[in-house]
């Protein structure tokens, strides 16, 4: 895995960790969203998910309650 996958899956990860459940492992999160494939490589789905969360602006933030 080159430096830029390895930082495109630790970023894939983060976002998994807070979107998923708090009992499954971020790993498993961005693997059955197709973000990662079985290799835990990114895909070009979770290189696209990166990119548009990059590309929003002027967002609200979402709270967990």
């Amino acid at each position: 895995m080159t430096d830029d996958q390895s930082e495109t899956r630790a970023r894939i990860l983060a976002v998994a960790g807070q979107m998923g459940n708090p009992a499954t492992p971020a790993e498993q999160t961005a693997t059955s969203r197709g973000w990662l494939d079985a290799d835990g490589t990114p895909t070009d789905d979770g290189r696209d998910m990166l990119e548009a969360m990059g590309e929003q602006t002027g967002t609200r933030s979402v709270f967990r309650g």
